[in-house]
């Protein structure tokens, strides 16, 4: 008498092990996708806090806020980056540049890196900018960029090439 062979419902191993490797493959793109994301939005944070510091500079120096002590004559407002580039500081342009207040500083991430270390000089009532210049904030990789634009006359302009 021949048997009748009777399958059992469910799924073999080939077609569990398929499934897994279609769910990592997805579950990587999905990471490294997060991934690009996550540093393209740190370098545009970066990129904004920079522009804020300089704006912030801008406007301080055109209505010749000056410190209530350690300033007798108002220059203007400098924003620079240290030599190791580790962070930028804004401080005060006093007595003809011979007295440097600080006022605030931006401490920058360790991946992110900026072009320019040149010192930004917004001047007082007077208007105007000197060191304008282009400075370049990216991420370690150098695969994402924000540009921050000071222009001689002391516009101020943030944008993704």
């Amino acid at each position: 008498m021949a048997t009748k062979q009777t399958r059992l419902g469910g799924f073999t191993l080939i077609e569990l092990l398929v499934s897994v490797v279609i769910i990592g493959i997805l579950v990587g793109a999905g990471i490294a996708a997060y991934r690009r994301f996550n540093d393209k939005q740190r370098v545009l944070a970066a990129g904004h806090a920079y522009e804020s510091l300089l704006r912030m500079a801008q406007k301080k120096a055109k209505a010749g806020d000056k410190p209530s002590s350690g300033c007798a004559t108002l220059k203007g407002y400098r924003v620079g980056v240290t030599n190791n580039g580790s962070k930028a500081i804004l401080s005060v342009l006093c007595d003809g540049g011979t007295t440097v207040i600080y006022v605030s500083e931006l401490n920058f991430d360790s991946d992110i890196t900026y072009t320019s270390t040149a010192n930004i000089d917004f001047l007082g009532l007077s208007g105007g900018v000197i060191g304008a210049t282009s400075v370049n904030v990216s991420n370690a990789a150098g695969t994402t960029l924000f540009q921050v634009d000071v222009g001689e006359s002391g516009s101020i302009s943030g944008s993704e090439p």
